[in-house]
């Protein structure tokens, strides 16, 4: 049970830092967008 938790862990921050580096790529494109 351990062994699991410990790779579930490993995958959720996965999963956190995958959706915070999109979010991060989406704001820096619509900052281009408005200094156009």
């Amino acid at each position: 049970m351990i062994p699991n938790l410990s790779i579930f862990i490993l995958l959720f921050f996965g999963l956190l830092r995958h959706v915070s580096c999109a979010d991060y790529e989406e704001v820096q494109i619509e900052d281009a967008y408005e200094t156009r």
